[in-house]
C-alpha cells in the first residue's frame, strides 16, 4: 500500500496533546549533537531497568524486553544444526524451520542462504549468534499464520541478516510470542518487517534500512489488520534503528479485510504499543498514524462513514532521536497529528529530540503525564542514543553493509547520499558481500548438541553426551546450551 507524503506540521493540540517548544540557544548545537540544558524527565528508574533476577525469570534471553521478551523459543527442545548454506536439503536452515517440536537452531557455517524461507512450526530458536561469521538470509523470511495453516508462534530470533524480499524482509502475520533481538533487515520491496494480527512481539536492537523498489519510500515497517482469533495488540519496538528509510517509521494502521480466520475487530480497538529509544536516521516522514478504520485513505475519513469507527492507541514513546536533513521539506515532528489528536489515544512521549542538519531542538509533549504500565524497557537518555545504538545495533559480528550503515550515526546527516533520493532506491551493493566460513575448528562439537567441546569441559559437562536440555549454570530456568548461547551472544556485542 503506497500512502501519500505526509506534510507534517507544527502544532498546539488539545486532549493527548503536543506542543513544538522553540529551540533555545542552548539547545542548538552546531556539530549537530543533541544538548540539552534540562532534558524531560524519564521514567522512574523501576519503569526502565530490568529487576535484579529478571534474567532468570522465564525471559527468552538476558536482556529480553518488551511485549514479547517471555518467547522461549526452542528452550528445553531438540538442537538442529545447520552444516550448509543449501537453500534446502538435509543440515540446511530450511530443513530446521520445517522439523517439528520444540528446537534450537546452531550453525556450523555462516554466509549467504538463499531464501525466502518460511517457518511452518514455532517453538523455534534461530541462533544466529551461534554462527562462526555473518550470517545472511537472502530474499527473507516468514512467520505467517494467516495465509497458510502455520503455527508460526514463540519464536526467539538473535543475529541474523534478512535482506531483500519479495515483498518483505521479515514478516510476522498471525503469530503471538515473537522476539527478534540484534537482527538487520534491509533492500525489501515493500516493508523491510510487517507486523500484522499478531500480539506480543518485540523487535529490539535492530537495523531496519535501505528499501529497494517502487516502495521504498515506505519500506520501512508496516504494524496493520486486527482479526477477534489474531489481534493486533502488545507491540514493541526499541533501540532500533531505521537508517536511510523515508516513511514507515513506523505506519500504524488498522484496516479491516477478509484475509484469514475471524472477523476484523479494528473498530474500537485498542493497540498497545511501545516506541522507545528508536533513532531515526535519515528519514522524511512522521510516524503514521491511520485513524480510520476499513481504509486506505489516510485520515480524510467522513465522520459519518463506517471508516470512522476509529482503533485507539496506547503508546509509550520516550527518548526517541529523529535526524533529518537541512532540505527536508517535512516539519521535524516525531508524530502524524491524528496519532496525538486522535479521541482514546494516550501518549507518553518525554524526551524526544530532532536533528534537523546541523541544529538540534528537543520536542516537548503534553499528554499522559506517566508511562502506560507495559512491560519494562531500559531507557538510555537520547543524547548518547546514537552513538550507543551505533555501536550495539544489529546483527554481530557485523559485515560490510552494517558497519557502513552504523557509520553514518556518527557523521552529519547531510553528508551522507540518500538512500531513498531515486524511485528505485540506492542499492550500494554490499548487502551480500558475506564469504562463506565453516566452523572453527576449535567449536568442534563431537556429540552434536550444538555446544563446543572445550566450552562443555569448562562449564563441567561432558563432551561426549547430548545434554543440551539439561539445565544450566547461568540462570534458574536456562539449560546449557543456552548457557553457551547466551556467553556467545555478550561476546559478540561491544
Amino acid at each position: 500500500m503506497i500512502l501519500p507524503r505526509i506534510w507534517a506540521w507544527a502544532l498546539i493540540c488539545s486532549a493527548v496533546a503536543c506542543k513544538r517548544a522553540p529551540a533555545p540557544a542552548s539547545e542548538t548545537s552546531g556539530s549537530g549533537s543533541a544538548v540539552d540544558q534540562a532534558p524531560p524527565a524519564e521514567p522512574p528508574s523501576e519503569a526502565r531497568r530490568v529487576p535484579a533476577g529478571a534474567t532468570s525469570a522465564g525471559l527468552a534471553f538476558p536482556g529480553a524486553e518488551g511485549f514479547g521478551a517471555h518467547a522461549r523459543g526452542g528452550h528445553g527442545g531438540s538442537v538442529c544444526i545447520v552444516r550448509t548454506l543449501a537453500k534446502a536439503g538435509p543440515g540446511s536452515l530450511a530443513a530446521c524451520l520445517t522439523a517439528s517440536g520444540r528446537r534450537t537452531v546452531v550453525f556450523q557455517v555462516a554466509g549467504v542462504i538463499e531464501g525466502p524461507l518460511e517457518i511452518p512450526h514455532g517453538a523455534l530458536t534461530i541462533a544466529g549468534e551461534s554462527a562462526p561469521g555473518p550470517l545472511v538470509v537472502k530474499g527473507g523470511m516468514i512467520c505467517d499464520n494467516v495465509y497458510d495453516p502455520n503455527d508460526c508462534n514463540d519464536v526467539v530470533v538473535r543475529h541474523v541478516r534478512f535482506r531483500g524480499g519479495a515483498p518483505d524482509s521479515f514478516r510476522i502475520g498471525g503469530a503471538h510470542d515473537v522476539i527478534l533481538d540484534h537482527c538487520s533487515f534491509a533492500g525489501a520491496e515493500d516493508e523491510n518487517i510487517e507486523i500484522t494480527r499478531s500480539r506480543d512481539v518485540t523487535v529490539q536492537y535492530g537495523v531496519v534500512a535501505e528499501p529497494v523498489g517502487e516502495h521504498y519510500k515506505w519500506g520501512g515497517v508496516l504494524i496493520n489488520y486486527s482479526k477477534d482469533v489474531m489481534p493486533l495488540d502488545r507491540i514493541a519496538i526499541h533501540h532500533t534503528v531505521w537508517n536511510g528509510v523515508a516513511g514507515r517509521l513506523p505506519e500504524v494502521s488498522c484496516e479491516e479485510n477478509g484475509d484469514g480466520p475471524g472477523r476484523s475487530n479494528c473498530a474500537g480497538h485498542v493497540l498497545h504499543l511501545e516506541l522507545t529509544n528508536n533513532v531515526l536516521w535519515d528519514v522524511s516522514d512522521p510516524v503514521w498514524y491511520n485513524r480510520c478504520v476499513g481504509t486506505n485513505e489516510g485520515n480524510d475519513c467522513a465522520a459519518s462513514t463506517p471508516a470512522a469507527k476509529a482503533f485507539r492507541v496506547e503508546l509509550n514513546a520516550a527518548s526517541n532521536l529523529v535526524a533529518r536533513r537541512s532540505s527536508s521539506p517535512v516539519d521535524p515532528i516525531l508524530f502524524e497529528p491524528h496519532l496525538l489528536e486522535g479521541p482514546g489515544n494516550r501518549v507518553f512521549a518525554p524526551g524526544n529530540r530532532v536533528l534537523v542538519g546541523p541544529s538540534a531542538r528537543a520536542l516537548t509533549m503534553l499528554g499522559v503525564t506517566a508511562r502506560h504500565a507495559f512491560p519494562q524497557v531500559t531507557v538510555t537518555p537520547v543524547e548518547g542514543l546514537a552513538s550507543e545504538l551505533q555501536r550495539r545495533a544489529g546483527a554481530f559480528p557485523r559485515d560490510a553493509m552494517d558497519a557502513r550503515l552504523a557509520g553514518y550515526l556518527s557523521q552529519p546527516v547531510d553528508s551522507r547520499p540518500p538512500a531513498w533520493a531515486r524511485d528505485q532506491g540506492i542499492d550500494r551493493g554490499d548487502a551480500f558481500a558475506v564469504r562463506a566460513v565453516a566452523m572453527r575448528a576449535e567449536d568442534a562439537d563431537a556429540d552434536g548438541d550444538g555446544m563446543p567441546d572445550a566450552w562443555e569441559a569448562a562449564h563441567g559437562a561432558r563432551p561426549g553426551v547430548p545434554d543440551a536440555s539439561q539445565p544450566g549454570s547461568c540462570g534458574a530456568d536456562y539449560t546449557r546450551l543456552e548457557c553457551w548461547l547466551h556467553e556467545r551472544a555478550a561476546a559478540l556485542v561491544p
